[in-house]
């Protein structure tokens, strides 16, 4: 008999997937996509220093990127303390506040005016 053989598509428009298997699929990605952070020489490392320092001194937003798990994310936001103790920054913009580990911030800018 000669048919037409459509192998899997008679079935690929009705394929349900359930909301934890959806979620459990997509952070199975995540985890193959997981970034190394650069190494950071020495210089870069005190210049981006100076830069927190006078962002703070100055009251003035910065625009960090920290190396997440899963690649780079930026921040903005007005310093508000460096805890040498605890190897960090406290960062605030708006009601939004982070704790950055010094280790995980690959760059340090002045965010752009318009």
């Amino acid at each position: 008999m000669k048919g037409i053989h459509r192998g899997n598509k008679l079935w690929e428009g009705h394929r349900i997937i359930l909301p934890q298997h959806e979620d459990a699929l997509w952070e199975k990605r995540r985890h193959q996509e997981e970034i190394i952070p650069p190494k950071i020489d020495e210089d870069e490392l005190e210049q981006m220093s100076r830069r927190i320092g006078w962002a703070m001194e100055e009251e003035r937003p910065i625009l960090l990127t920290i190396a997440g798990k899963y690649g780079a994310e930026t921040f903005c936001g007005f310093i508000e303390r460096i805890a040498f103790h605890e190897q960090r920054v406290k960062m605030r913009n708006g009601r939004d506040i982070r704790w950055i580990p010094f280790h995980s911030i690959i760059g340090v800018e002045e965010p752009y005016e318009d």
